[in-house]
């Protein structure tokens, strides 16, 4: 590819890190829904702590991120 005719805009570094970190935070979530809604009518409510609770968790730690990125 040419580059004289490539028109499109070089996203910087910490906007591709940012694009990442979102996508995968949205699918670690979307994950944790699935999770819920898989187990919920299985185990029902009282138990399905046992089997989100711990990915869950995780998923939320890195949610923690938002602070440092809130600060660049």
């Amino acid at each position: 590819m040419n580059r004289a005719y490539d028109t499109s805009p070089k996203r910087p570094l910490k906007t591709q890190y940012l694009i990442l970190y979102n996508f995968v935070s949205a699918i670690l979530w979307f994950a944790v829904f699935g999770r819920l809604a898989i187990l919920l009518p299985i185990v029902g409510y009282k138990n399905v702590y046992g089997g989100v609770g711990e990915f869950a968790k995780w998923t939320q730690t890195i949610a923690l991120l938002e602070i440092l990125h809130s600060a660049s």
